[in-house]
């Protein structure tokens, strides 16, 4: 929250703020101090009154009552000194506040992972889900855990724990989604393709059954979930059926985002038939283009490389730029994997 940031850059204490959404729709910012935050109640003091609030209604939370290292941590985190913010936040995740605690054990594993330290983020990940399991931030812990043990090259055991989210009541519809794709991913990466068919079909049935309120986040994921079935072509082998779906998938698409994404899947589609060329062409034009989605500027980095890679010896430069480019800009994403490979020559 805008106002949140603003009053930490000041550097002093301020009220703990809770965006909430009320039955009518309505949205109001709570401020006052935090005194539970579980999967079954948000309780927030609110001047002599206490309020309490069911945790689907929640729409962000920022402690402004926490103490210097969590704050100090915000600071770092919002100039970008992942390292810094990291050790404030595990500071922090030390004190006698559990609120406090979760929220700061939480925000230490993200940033490790952010940073590529993976066993590092494993451990605060499982330390969290063993102190704080009860709290309403645990969906997201199992969901950057299931990140975790992908990035480890578990694709398995990643699709296992995120495919459970998928299904855990407790996580709110978005991030269910998320969690839904991103096991169907993991499926594919762990060859098996008829598992993330079913998958990806599962959340498009559960993404078309929510209430009508469509924001962009979720027709972001109704057009991913789409675009899983050109994915399972191509790991399938069938790279006509994948170009021509994806060729569809570009002429229907209905923003830049989609575009962009029906855009990657025809580059891989290119290169699957052959067309190394046009696969360098359209891989180099996603990542130009997509500044937002982190993901999806890997992959396509990912992409070029392995186009770089059958146009022979000149293009090994670029290659190898490419490569060196998602390990360390883009440590945290599933396409690290893949750019770790080729750099090992596999």
């Amino acid at each position: 929250m805008i106002l949140a940031l603003v009053l930490a850059l000041a550097g002093d204490a301020h009220p703990d703020l809770v965006r909430v959404r009320g039955s009518d729709g309505a949205v109001e910012t709570l401020a006052g101090r935090v005194l539970e935050d579980s999967g079954t109640r948000v309780l927030v003091e609110v001047g002599a009154e206490r309020r309490e609030l069911a945790p689907a209604a929640v729409l962000a939370l920022e402690l402004g009552l926490a103490p210097g290292p969590w704050r100090e941590g915000v600071l770092a985190r919002a100039r970008g000194d992942l390292v810094a913010a990291a050790a404030r936040f595990a500071e922090a995740a030390s004190g006698p506040d559990p609120v406090v605690a979760a929220h700061a054990r939480l925000a230490t594993a993200e940033l490790q992972l952010r940073s590529g330290a993976l066993a590092p983020a494993r451990r605060e990940l499982e330390r969290f889900l063993a102190e704080h399991g009860a709290s309403r931030l645990a969906p997201e812990a199992r969901f950057t855990l299931g990140r975790v043990e992908r990035l480890e090259g578990s694709a398995g055991h990643s699709a296992e724990t995120l495919r459970a989210l998928f299904h855990e009541p407790s996580a709110s519809p978005e991030l269910a989604a998320r969690a839904g794709l991103d096991a169907a991913e993991a499926e594919l990466a762990a060859r098996e393709p008829e598992r993330a068919r079913a998958l990806h079909a599962e959340v498009a049935r559960f993404l078309d059954a929510l209430a009508p309120e469509d924001g962009p986040d979720r027709a972001a994921l109704r057009a991913r979930a789409r675009r899983g079935e050109g994915l399972v072509l191509l790991a399938l082998g069938d790279g006509p059926a994948a170009l021509a779906f994806f060729r569809a998938e570009l002429e229907r698409a209905a923003g830049e985002d989609e575009a962009l994404g029906a855009r990657l899947g025809l580059a891989r589609a290119l290169l699957a038939t052959g067309d190394a060329p046009g696969a360098r062409r359209e891989f180099a034009r996603v990542a130009a283009l997509d500044a937002f989605d982190e993901e999806r500027a890997a992959l396509a980095l990912v992409g070029l490389a392995e186009s770089a890679l059958e146009l022979g010896e000149r293009a090994e430069p670029e290659r190898r730029r490419a490569l060196e480019t998602v390990r360390e800009r883009y440590p945290h994403t599933p396409a690290a994997v893949r750019a770790r490979e080729l750099l090992d020559g596999r």
